[in-house]
């Protein structure tokens, strides 16, 4: 497909260590922000299993090769806590720390959850913020300054093929409501990986084509919506992305996740490569 523009891929990881740290930093921001934090919920289960792994491992206990699913959990969190401790220096930080306490974060679940909606706003505008970009949580989601001037973007997570078209839309409308040129970034791992299955490679280069496939997949099955809305210019690039824990054979579990960036040619010749370049931050490698 010609209006394909890159895709590239992000490894997100940690020691046992960095997860403790960052669940306990997590801790403290919904102590600060004087927000509780039910001890039952999906976040606060994390939080808590991010601690005692850490401890567990100082204390010379065993991690069982065979069961990942507590090293899945800690850099599921450990990503968690990457997206979401750059609150502490929002102002309405208590709104958004309550949403992602809200429902499922389970990184094997494919459940719905304002808790996972949230989650892949504030990772799209941390990448933002990580890179030096003063970007804002605000309609439609993020907000951020570019050499040509400000752009938005909707973050959605799609939940059902049958209804991917809704949030499409949406966000899109939010987009447009907005004034401003505009990015579509769309979570598909959650119709592209059945629930409890852990993506297998050989190593990152081939986790990143598996992940890519998804991503392919699903602008194949909606190319004609998506194509739609490029070509009447209500929005300037899309985003499609997948984000799974992966098992490689050379460097053990890592939640990976690859993005896919379009633009269509037919937008006028300076919009597709600013819309690159500004789209080639929510998901570069830091480096």
């Amino acid at each position: 497909m010609n209006d394909l523009d890159r895709s590239v891929i992000h490894r997100l990881s940690s020691s046992f260590v960095l997860a403790r740290q960052s669940a306990q930093e997590l801790q403290q921001i919904y102590a600060d922000s004087g927000v509780s934090l039910n001890p039952q919920s999906s976040l606060a289960r994390l939080i808590a299993h991010g601690i005692q792994l850490a401890n567990d491992w100082e204390a010379g206990s065993i991690i069982d090769d065979q069961d990942p699913l507590p090293i899945i959990r800690g850099q599921h969190l450990d990503k968690i806590a990457w997206a979401a401790l750059p609150l502490r220096h929002v102002p309405e930080r208590a709104q958004h720390l309550a949403s992602l306490r809200r429902g499922s974060l389970d990184p094997l679940s494919r459940d719905p959850s304002p808790a996972k909606d949230k989650l892949w706003e504030l990772e799209v505008w941390r990448q933002f913020i990580a890179r030096g970009i003063p970007a804002v949580l605000e309609e439609p989601d993020v907000v951020a300054p570019s050499p040509m001037g400000r752009i938005a973007v909707a973050c959605k997570r799609i939940y059902s093929l049958n209804n991917a078209t809704k949030p499409i839309s949406n966000g899109v409308a939010q987009i447009e409501a907005s004034g401003l040129p505009g990015i579509l970034a769309i979570s598909v791992e959650d119709v592209s990986i059945p629930p409890n299955q852990l993506v297998h490679a050989s190593n990152i280069v081939e986790a990143a084509a598996a992940l890519n496939g998804f991503n392919v997949d699903f602008a194949n099955r909606f190319h004609g919506a998506l194509v739609r809305y490029l070509s009447t210019g209500r929005a300037s690039c899309v985003a499609i992305s997948t984000c799974a824990p992966v098992y490689l054979d050379d460097e053990g579990i890592r939640e990976c996740r690859q993005t896919l960036f379009w633009t269509h040619p037919q937008l006028s010749p300076d919009k597709p490569k600013h819309m690159q370049e500004m789209a080639a931050f929510l998901f570069g490698d830091e480096t």
